[in-house]
């Protein structure tokens, strides 16, 4: 009660890894028989992202940087693999997203209006937003299982006169840069 869980959920791909964010994180993986908890992760925030192997969790933080975790195998417990050069309030309720195997990373940094890439947990490219005057709220960022594209979506121009006129734009990755392509109607 009070934890606010239950803000973001994410999951694997075959689902035997289940994340829920609030101000604290609660992590529960699959072993085959049974439901395995792991200990709280506290400060977390709501967002959340969770590769598709299940074994990288992005997790943004009220009081400091953003944080990957990646779950050691050996050990059956979750470790701090890098912090984000996003201070807390850039990701705060706002996107960011995480390829299959948690080797890239987008996030929005709404204060400076870019998205950031992390390849291999380096800073790999700063996208500017191609769009102004834009609430972080309206803006979603995904990324392809293998990291090689990346959407950002601005769904402010939507409004009852102009249904579904927001922007999507296309960042295909061609092993030196990720480049756009307009999409919008």
């Amino acid at each position: 009660p009070g934890d606010n869980r239950g803000i973001d959920v994410s999951s694997s791909l075959d689902g035997k890894t289940v994340v829920i964010g609030g101000n604290t994180l609660a992590i529960w993986k699959h072993n085959g028989t049974t439901w395995e908890t792991f200990p709280l992760i506290p400060d977390a925030g709501d967002k959340i992202a969770l590769s598709g192997d299940g074994n990288h969790i992005l997790v943004n933080s009220k009081v400091s940087k953003q944080k990957l975790y990646t779950y050691d195998v050996s050990t059956s417990t979750w470790q701090v693999e890098m912090e984000t050069n996003c201070p807390a309030y850039s990701w705060y309720r706002y996107p960011t997203c995480i390829n299959f195997d948690g080797t890239v990373i987008a996030m929005l940094d709404e204060r400076n209006s870019k998205v950031i890439v992390y390849k291999n947990k380096t800073v790999f490219q700063e996208i500017p937003l191609l769009f102004v005057n834009t609430s972080p709220e309206k803006i979603s960022v995904f990324l392809s299982c293998k990291g090689t594209r990346l959407i950002i979506i601005d769904n402010l121009a939507d409004n009852e006169t102009v249904p579904q006129a927001g922007k999507m734009y296309v960042y295909d990755y061609n092993n030196y840069f990720y480049f756009n392509f307009d999409v919008s109607a």
